[in-house]
């Protein structure tokens, strides 16, 4: 893969204030990570842990982006607990969408929507505050995405028995 002077690779997360239960952690404390990827007007994130709430308040990454494609590996609540915390799913007029594989049982959306809404979240993940044009795509792997004529993203199974899935990044000419 060579990375164009358009794109910009970003690691969010590490070690951060924020609190978790580990006993390792607990001098230092941590926040599980997003990768973030910068192509062209495409902002490529992948898994949403506490750290994209880092992201969502980097303008000068989300500035460069027209397109938000969020990509979920799994539902553990280390991979998505950044999301009712992320600005840009808040903001008019921005287009984000979120891929994921749907369990044995629902969709990827009515996932999402169990783990952030009332008793266990405060509000709805996609109630009536969300004012970006957010859309849930369930992904059954194996399958290809192309994002324009130079960017694909394919998705594979990972063996994990929660659904996890593996995404493979092609830039350039395919």
């Amino acid at each position: 893969m060579s990375i164009s002077k358009q794109s910009r690779i970003t690691v969010h997360g590490g070690n951060e204030a924020n609190p978790v239960v580990w006993c390792c952690h607990l001098a230092t404390g941590a926040s599980s990570p997003c990768l973030s990827l910068l192509v062209g007007k495409h902002l490529l994130v992948f898994d949403a842990g506490a750290s994209l709430r880092e992201l969502g308040r980097a303008s000068d990454i989300l500035n460069n982006a027209q397109q938000l494609h969020l990509f979920l590996s799994h539902f553990h609540p280390t991979h998505i607990e950044g999301l009712p915390f992320f600005a840009p799913l808040f903001e008019a007029g921005r287009d984000v969408r979120i891929y994921a594989r749907r369990t044995s049982s629902e969709s990827a959306a009515d996932t999402l929507n169990r783990h952030f809404s009332p008793p266990h979240f405060p509000i709805a993940f996609m109630g009536e505050q969300k004012v970006s044009n957010v859309s849930i795509v369930d992904l059954e792997p194996p399958g290809r995405i192309e994002l324009d004529d130079a960017t694909a993203i394919e998705y594979l199974h990972e063996p994990d028995p929660e659904s996890g899935i593996a995404f493979h990044i092609t830039l350039g000419a395919f």
